[in-house]
């Protein structure tokens, strides 16, 4: 993707050669030499628009792009008056078959880098989401509806706040590099997971960007809160699985932990923790090295030798 600009330059340079090739005076007594015909023109164009249009339903489509270039230039062969082989002619015919080809292949890579920049972009601000992603702070209406209703029938409503784990950033980056990679990176892991969580949810529950922390809300009507534990269980193995990621979790319940979405967002966050995966992954680190301090010191080969022995267990 980073080399679009590269294949854009390179694009307009042949095009500007290729339409301009018959401006060229070499003098050399032979005025036709460069007298492409009209039909390999419309070809070279025609694979320009099949080139930057393809890639958005078939990425993998390089071979097809090949054998509509022969095509074309086949078809432009057969609507010309003009002989294809034989003497000059046969260089001109190369000439025009190696031009549409590098034109369709140059379109081809244009419009693969910019499928591959939309589908980035299209990630990142949940355009592929919609109807169950909500921004926080355009989501006012739905959560004061939700609220009242829950209010109003006296049942249990639970927040969820779900974060994940991108702290991934090498450390041989400049510092502002640094932050670029893990904003960057931080968003797109919410942006599969909301993917993953709206597969997964109930019709009637619903899903808040909350952007600003880089975390997703997630409001489960007649959902207690000790019946969430499931819900975070099974996101965050699918999650660690699917998407090599782990999570961030905290849980409030109306009416235990607050009565407005404003306390329970408070209380949920207040309340985020590993979920009981990591912790159960931490908590045996700290046992294995609660074992090794203590063990009885003999001397520095016993020492070394048993401490190998409880990493290996």
């Amino acid at each position: 993707m980073l080399r679009l600009n590269r294949y854009i330059l390179a694009l307009v340079l042949w095009l500007s050669f290729l339409f301009n090739i018959e401006r060229l005076d070499l003098d050399i007594g032979r005025p036709d030499v460069f007298n492409i015909s009209y039909g390999a023109y419309i070809a070279a164009v025609v694979m320009i628009i099949v080139g930057l249009t393809l890639p958005q339903w078939r990425r993998r489509s390089h071979w097809l792009v090949g054998v509509l270039a022969v095509v074309s230039f086949i078809v432009a062969s057969s609507i010309d008056d003009r002989p294809a082989w034989g003497g000059g002619y046969t260089y001109l015919s190369l000439f025009e078959l190696f031009a549409i080809i590098t034109t369709a292949t140059l379109a081809f890579l244009v419009g693969r880098l910019s499928a591959d920049f939309i589908d980035t972009v299209r990630s990142l601000i949940f355009t592929d989401t919609e109807g169950r992603v909500y921004d926080i702070n355009e989501a006012e209406n739905l959560i004061k509806r939700e609220m009242q209703y829950t209010r109003r029938v006296n049942r249990p409503l639970s927040i969820l706040v779900l974060e994940a784990d991108a702290n991934g950033a090498r450390p041989n980056l400049q510092a502002t590099a640094q932050e670029i990679q893990r904003l960057l990176a931080k968003r797109y892991s919410m942006m599969a997971l909301a993917r993953l969580m709206g597969r997964t949810l109930r019709r009637t529950d619903f899903i808040l960007d909350h952007a600003k922390e880089g975390r997703l809300v997630l409001v489960a009507p007649e959902m207690h809160a000790e019946q969430t534990a499931s819900i975070v269980e099974r996101l965050n193995e699918q999650a660690q699985r699917r998407l090599g990621i782990s999570l961030r979790s905290g849980v409030a319940s109306f009416p235990d932990q607050g009565v407005t979405f404003e306390e329970l967002l408070y209380q949920a966050e207040q309340d985020m923790r590993p979920s009981s995966t990591n912790r159960r992954g931490q908590d045996d680190l700290d046992q294995r090295g609660s074992t090794t301090e203590q063990l009885p010191v003999l001397d520095g080969a016993t020492v070394l030798e048993t401490s190998a022995e409880v990493q290996r267990v």
